[in-house]
């Protein structure tokens, strides 16, 4: 990320802010340039969302230390993803299932209509719910 466009990094940023995570795969994806996306909060660190890493700045001669998060995006963005197509095939599915149904229950009503003389067996009126003739 770090030799990447000004976009994709403000995009990963944003990704990493709302995932509270840093890096695709780890911190390391940055190289030297941690952003302020990947750091932790006092509360943060507190649930052990967190690690500790020590880098060296290009400008410093000194050892850094940044709490960041300690698990990367890639596993959190592959979770919703997967979650999405699940979804999007659960729907696909129903319709498609509604879709032969219907087919079926028309291919019966077309064979019924089609031979009359034939006592029907799907689709009929029981027998306790026909009106009884006048007396």
């Amino acid at each position: 990320f770090d030799k990447a466009s000004e976009d994709v990094r403000q995009k990963a940023d944003d990704v990493q802010t709302n995932l509270q995570c840093c890096g695709l795969f780890s911190y390391n994806d940055w190289e030297e340039n941690i952003p302020d996306s990947c750091l932790c909060s006092r509360m943060q660190e507190d649930e052990g969302l967190c690690q500790t890493v020590s880098y060296r700045s290009l400008f410093q001669s000194t050892q850094q230390r940044k709490t960041i998060f300690s698990k990367p995006c890639f596993p959190t963005i592959m979770h919703f993803l997967l979650m999405i197509i699940n979804v999007v095939m659960g729907v696909f599915l129903t319709l498609g299932m509604l879709a032969v149904l219907g087919m079926i229950l028309s291919s019966i009503m077309i064979q019924q209509m089609r031979h009359r003389s034939r006592a029907t067996m799907l689709m009929t009126v029981p027998a306790i719910f026909t009106a009884q003739p006048p007396k």
